[in-house]
C-alpha cells in the first residue's frame, strides 16, 4: 500500500501545480481526470490484473488509482485558490511563476492538499482490501473473504473492524500533521 500511495501522493501533487499553473496541460488533461475519477475503479481491477497480474505491481497501481484523484483535484483547487492580494504582492517584488507557486501558491494550498491526503489515504486503504478481495492471496482481504465464505461471521467482523481501525488510524495520523503543519490557517 505505501508504495501506491506513495507515488500517488507525488505525482497528485505535481500534477495538480501543473494543471493549476498552466491553463493548457489543465484544458488538455481536465476531461481525462474527470472520466477516470468518475469511473467505478474496482470495476478496472480484473483489466489491471490481466495487464499487470496478480502480483505487488498490480496491487500498488490499484492502490494509486483509489489514491490519487483526491489528491490531484485537492492540490489543483487549493493552487488555483490561492490568495490574489499575496500574489501579485510578489510579482510586485520581481517574482517569477516557480517563485510565486513556492512562496504563495503551495503554502496557501497546503490545507487542501492535506486534506486530498486524509481522503485519499481512507481510500488507498479500500484498494488495498480490493485487490486481496479479488486477487485472493493473502491479507486482510483474502481473510475477509475466506471467512465470509465459511460463513465465520464473528471473524469477518474481527477482519472488518480491523480494517476500519486501520483507515481510521492512518486518516488521524494525517489531521495530526495537518494541524501541526497548518497551524497558521486557523489564526
Amino acid at each position: 500500500m505505501a508504495m501506491g500511495f506513495f507515488l500517488a501522493l507525488v505525482s497528485g501533487i505535481l500534477l495538480g501545480i501543473i494543471m493549476a499553473r498552466y491553463r493548457t496541460v489543465e484544458k488538455l488533461l481536465d476531461p481525462y481526470m474527470n472520466a477516470l475519477m468518475s469511473s467505478p475503479i474496482t470495476a478496472l481491477v480484473p483489466i489491471i490484473m490481466l495487464i499487470f497480474g496478480s502480483q505487488f505491481t498490480a496491487r500498488v497501481v490499484i492502490v494509486f488509482l483509489f489514491s490519487f484523484f483526491a489528491i490531484c483535484v485537492n492540490t489543483l483547487t487549493g493552487v488555483k485558490n490561492a490568495d490574489r492580494a499575496l500574489v501579485e504582492m510578489v510579482r510586485s517584488f520581481g517574482a517569477n511563476d516557480r517563485q510565486v507557486t513556492t512562496i504563495v501558491a503551495l503554502p496557501g494550498a497546503l490545507p487542501m492538499i492535506l486534506q486530498g491526503v486524509r481522503l485519499s489515504i481512507a481510500r488507498a486503504v479500500g484498494g488495498v482490501l480490493i485487490a486481496e478481495l479479488m486477487m485472493a492471496l493473502s491479507g486482510l482481504g483474502y481473510q475477509l473473504s475466506t471467512y465470509g465464505a465459511a460463513f465465520l461471521t464473528n471473524y469477518v467482523y474481527a477482519v472488518v473492524g480491523t480494517i476500519t481501525l486501520i483507515a481510521w488510524l492512518l486518516s488521524e495520523a494525517v489531521r495530526l500533521l495537518e494541524r501541526r503543519l497548518t497551524n497558521w490557517s486557523r489564526a
